[in-house]
């Protein structure tokens, strides 16, 4: 009878969590995070399973049957929404599991950064930028350089 109440208690958790979501227009559009809890970027955050994640996350491991042990903590969750990215969309079949590469390689490819010369602050070329990002980046997690290391090198 305990797994009974265990599972029930594991439904309602998720009836709440499906709540706070708007997804009314259907499976092809974006489904808004609807509720206070937002990180300063826009995304929606919620305690599941013992530790703060962003819904985007959960909703993600809901849909697919998983729960959050199930997924390599490097792994982040990449909004594919038309039109760009869409930080409060927690519509499962426009969220995909990746690497903080890929996601700036998306947001790149969007158009959503002001880098190098483009950028009003900067004293970096485009290129150095792209050689900055790259050395970061292309670095084993745990063995990346530190930012202050790179802006010394790099005179920034």
């Amino acid at each position: 009878m305990s797994g009974d109440l265990k599972e029930l208690a594991r439904k309602a958790l998720e009836a709440e969590f499906w709540w706070k979501i708007d997804r009314s227009g259907g499976d092809a559009v974006c489904w808004p995070w609807m509720t206070a809890s937002r990180h300063d970027f826009g995304y929606g955050f919620v305690y599941w399973e013992g530790r703060h994640t962003q819904a985007a996350r959960v909703a993600s491991v809901l849909h697919h049957g998983l729960t959050l042990a199930h997924i390599d903590s490097d792994l982040v969750v990449r909004h594919l929404c038309p039109g760009g990215s869409n930080p409060g969309c927690c519509n499962p079949r426009r969220l995909e599991l990746g690497t903080q590469k890929q996601i700036m390689h998306d947001r790149l490819a969007q158009g959503k950064y002001d880098r190098g010369e483009n950028h009003f602050a900067t004293k970096v070329s485009n290129r150095d930028v792209r050689a900055l990002r790259e050395e970061y980046w292309n670095a084993p997690h745990g063995k990346r350089p530190k930012l202050e290391d790179l802006a010394q090198r790099h005179g920034v």
